[in-house]
């Protein structure tokens, strides 16, 4: 095996993290909007029972504020993880291309928009619904 081989592999290695990352990124997402609508069901349940008491829906709206907070932190150290295995691949990609001798082709046109929009739209999207769920848990106390 030569160092050609080892960087076609190790490249192809990386591919597959990069595309399993990605999955794992959309699954934190769908779960965290699953624990969204838990909250917002078990409070619909519960303020009936605990009409009078403050600390209850103050607890489901902090509750409901640390899940962002943790699921923002998470999904951001993800992003990072991604973002270093693909230009981690590209790097080898680039070695392969040195050691071969293999024309590099460039990418033209340049794609429109250059960065990764999923985690600002995702994390947009799980503010919006947080804070639609902790005004709901506040406003019906």
């Amino acid at each position: 095996m030569d160092a050609n081989d080892v960087y076609r592999l190790r490249a192809e290695e990386l591919e597959r993290s990069f595309y399993s990352l990605r999955g794992v990124e959309w699954k934190v997402v769908f779960q965290v909007f699953a624990g969204y609508a838990l909250i917002g069901a078990g409070w619909c349940k519960a303020k009936t029972a605990f009409s009078g008491s403050t600390v209850l829906p103050f607890g489901l709206a902090s509750l409901c504020i640390l899940l962002w907070a943790g699921s923002a932190l998470y999904s951001w150290m993800l992003l990072q993880r991604i973002r270093w295995t693909r230009n981690l691949q590209n790097g080898y990609l680039n070695k392969l291309h040195e050691t071969c001798s293999a024309c590099k082709l460039n990418a033209d046109p340049q794609p429109r928009f250059k960065v990764w929009y999923a985690f600002t739209i995702q994390q947009l999207l799980s503010f919006v619904i947080m804070l639609s769920i902790v005004v709901f848990i506040t406003g019906t106390r």
